[in-house]
């Protein structure tokens, strides 16, 4: 759309992070390694928010798609 925004979802960390989530449908072009195609590069945005609804914490990182997965792990 004309905002720039791909995917916007409010997931419960908690849920996060004993379930995961996975998005098979977004409408993205893959990141291709040199020489196998185009690098696409796209701003993620994660806000993490309290029972207001208040950003609290902001990460943002530059990303390109491939396969993403949340994996938890034991002390990280």
């Amino acid at each position: 759309d004309d905002t720039g925004v791909v995917h916007q979802e409010a997931v419960d960390p908690r849920l996060l992070l004993k379930h995961g989530t996975q998005w098979t449908d977004l409408p993205v072009a893959l990141w291709w390694p040199n020489g196998h195609g185009e690098q696409k590069l796209y701003t993620l945005t994660c806000d993490l928010l309290d029972d207001k609804g208040r950003s609290i914490d902001r990460q943002v990182r530059t990303v390109g798609f491939r396969n993403i997965q949340w994996r938890k792990t034991r002390g990280a």
